[in-house]
This record gives C-alpha cells, sequence and structure tokens, in this order.
C-alpha cells in the first residue's frame, strides 16, 4: 500500500504533496531520494537467491490524458511500475485490463 501511495505522491504537487509526505512519514520531499530508495530496495530483494519477489505496479492513464514522461519513467524506473494508456471512460475499463 506505500508504494502505491508513494507513486501517487511523487506526481502530486503543493498541499496535496505536503500531506501525503506527512501521512506517509517521510522526512524528505526529495522525489529522487524516495525512488531511489525503493528501486534499491527492489534491486536487493530481486539479487537475493533465496527468495522471490514479484512485484504488479502499474498506473493507469486515460488515453485522453497526458503523462508527464519523467514522472512515467520515474515509475517505471523505481517502482517496476507498467504505465497503461486505457479508455477510462469506458464501462469496462477495468474488466477489459
Amino acid at each position: 500500500m506505500n508504494a502505491a501511495l508513494t507513486m501517487v505522491m511523487l506526481g502530486a504537487a503543493g498541499e496535496t504533496r505536503d500531506e501525503m509526505l506527512d501521512v506517509l512519514g517521510y522526512d524528505t520531499d526529495d522525489a529522487c531520494m524516495i525512488s531511489n530508495a525503493y528501486e534499491e530496495e527492489l534491486n536487493r530483494y530481486n539479487s537475493m537467491t533465496d527468495s522471490t519477489v514479484e512485484i504488479a505496479n502499474s498506473i493507469w492513464v486515460d488515453n485522453d490524458a497526458e503523462l508527464n514522461s519523467d514522472y512515467s519513467d520515474k515509475l517505471e524506473a523505481s517502482f517496476d511500475a507498467e504505465v497503461q494508456d486505457i479508455d477510462l471512460q469506458s464501462d469496462n475499463a477495468v474488466k477489459d485490463y
């Protein structure tokens, strides 16, 4: 749950971002530091020979919306998140995914 909320927080700004940082307990607002920490942790787990970690992070973006490329790159690199362009206006958007 923390990873999902952190991914949202990294795309937020202003008061929303500040409130999310507080709720998540981060003592820094440095997005690079936060995302790098997740990336390092994921790499650490993946390098262990006696464990398997499966991550299913994704972000769904409406076909009509444009996602900031720096943001999507950060999610892909740090959270192993897949960015999906889908028709969120469709009644079956989630089911079709």
